[in-house]
């Protein structure tokens, strides 16, 4: 569990916290974590994988809508 906070210290230059709050922190670190998350799936299966990925899931959602708006 240490990995993804050392990655996010050294790396990520996210050494402490900007905000004040207990809302604010929790979205700024989630932000943090979606950064490292999204660095990890670029690194593992390529950024234009990513990108088909993406397309296909996008143009499937809107055909599936346009499916349900005509039932």
């Amino acid at each position: 569990m240490e990995h993804p906070f050392g990655t996010l210290k050294r790396h990520m230059n996210f050494s402490y916290l900007l905000l004040r709050n207990f809302d604010k922190v929790r979205d700024e670190i989630s932000l943090a974590f979606f950064a490292y998350n999204f660095k990890r799936v670029i690194n593992i299966i390529g950024a234009s994988e990513l990108v088909i990925a993406l397309l296909t899931s996008i143009i499937s959602l809107l055909f599936f809508e346009k499916e349900l708006l005509a039932a």
